[in-house]
């Protein structure tokens, strides 16, 4: 579940990126015509354009981390998708007619899947020589 969810976060950071980058291009050109440093403050639209882009690079970088560690074999703790939930659900309730509610299904499968137990296979014939071990010791019978 956490690679389902990992690969939802980068797909929301880059359609939040993509749709910002759109929808704010005249404040980003303005914001280099200005000198780019120091230009933000205090436009509103320049405001909202930059911390948009930032979330979602977050996004991306969080689905980056969440996808690599169900990679690796590891589970997504359970604390970061109750996180996301506050935040997406604060998020939606602040901004109803908004995307952060589609943020909530990411969130809840971290959620989901931090409680189910995790069995790493090596390979079959790893697998198969642990089996004949524990057969060998009695541990497992049938």
């Amino acid at each position: 579940m956490g690679r389902i969810a990992g690969r939802l976060l980068m797909a929301i950071g880059v359609i939040h990126c993509a749709l910002f980058l759109w929808w704010g291009r005249r404040a980003l050109v303005a914001i280099w015509q200005d000198g780019f440093f120091n230009t933000i403050d205090p436009h509103k639209d320049r405001q909202m354009i930059f911390w948009s882009l930032c979330f979602g690079v977050l996004a991306i970088s969080l689905g980056q981390v969440v996808s690599w560690l169900e990679a690796q074999g590891k589970r997504t703790p359970a604390f970061l998708g109750w996180e996301f939930l506050a935040l997406f659900v604060v998020g939606g309730m602040l901004m109803p007619y908004s995307g952060g509610w589609l943020a909530l299904v990411p969130a809840l499968l971290i959620i989901i899947g931090s409680r189910h137990k995790r069995r790493v296979s090596v390979d079959a014939e790893t697998d198969a020589m642990i089996k004949e071990g524990l057969e060998a010791k009695g541990a497992i019978c049938c």
